[in-house]
């Protein structure tokens, strides 16, 4: 009889504890997330080439470069030979001077000014 009852109590599995991860009943490998991980940066190129060609729509002369995973992806609006300007043409051949940003100094959407830059003084 005590075999019994341990037999049956050693068959009885306890859940693990909640990971919060959304794959919690598929097991989460390194080439899983890698997969995963390849896949958003994937869709997530698509939404930008996509949200570049809506600017070229708008009339907006349009150069995108992105490197990811040692791979390049470009996008031009324009066929010309000329376009995109060299750095140099930009800062210095260019008026008014051309605003540049970086991954700290992206605008902000619904505040600030138009540009999305807001002085401070």
């Amino acid at each position: 009889m005590m075999k019994k009852n341990m037999q049956t109590s050693m068959q009885t599995s306890v859940p693990p504890p909640f990971s919060g991860d959304r794959h919690d009943n598929y097991r989460v490998t390194t080439r899983n997330k890698a997969k995963l991980l390849n896949n958003r940066s994937r869709k997530r190129r698509i939404t930008l080439f996509k949200k570049v060609d809506e600017l070229r729509e708008c009339g907006a002369h349009v150069y995108l470069f992105v490197e990811m995973n040692n791979r390049r992806y470009t996008y031009s609006s324009e066929t010309s030979r000329h376009f995109p300007p060299t750095l140099e043409q930009i800062e210095n051949e260019s008026y008014p001077l051309a605003i540049q940003y970086g991954p700290n100094m992206l605008p902000i959407m619904g505040g600030g000014t138009e540009d999305g830059i807001s002085s401070t003084k």
